[in-house]
């Protein structure tokens, strides 16, 4: 009797080990976890503000100052600009002032004799235009001043 109680024990035992795991073949009571999206950041542009800079180059030609001479004209040309601007809303409006150091000359014999010259150039302007995220256009009034 023994015997076949260690037997059938044995017997049950392997039927036992053989027979499949249910509990991992079940479907989860959840479903998969929620990814939130990452957040987009737009960047501010604001165009308020003070600025500066500086400005070349150069220049040639011919000129007539009195209607019967011509004469050649060149040189270069240095100066600066500094400016603020101020935005409300999507309006651009600002004022800006620069000033140039000129060394354009030319030669003439009717007026000018020794040499014109240009020697410095200004202007004060104003201006007032529209925004557009990082563009902005402003158109811009100028009176020149010798």
């Amino acid at each position: 009797m023994k015997r076949a109680f260690i037997i059938g024990l044995g017997i049950f035992g392997l039927l036992a080990g053989q027979a499949p795991a249910a509990a991992a073949d079940l479907p989860p009571r959840y479903g998969p976890p929620l990814v939130a999206a990452a957040p987009v950041y737009y960047s501010v542009y604001s165009w308020t503000g003070f600025y500066a800079g500086i400005n070349g180059g150069g220049g040639w030609g011919r000129s007539q100052w009195d209607g019967i001479d011509r004469f050649d004209v060149s040189g270069g040309i240095i100066g600066g600009t500094i400016g603020y601007n101020w935005q409300i809303n999507r309006i651009v409006i600002g004022a800006e002032g620069d000033i140039d150091w000129s060394g354009i000359r030319g030669t003439t014999t009717a007026f000018c004799p020794p040499g014109c010259s240009t020697q410095t150039i200004g202007s004060p302007p104003c201006e007032a235009g529209w925004a557009t995220h990082s563009i902005a256009s402003c158109p811009t009034s100028r009176p020149a001043l010798p």
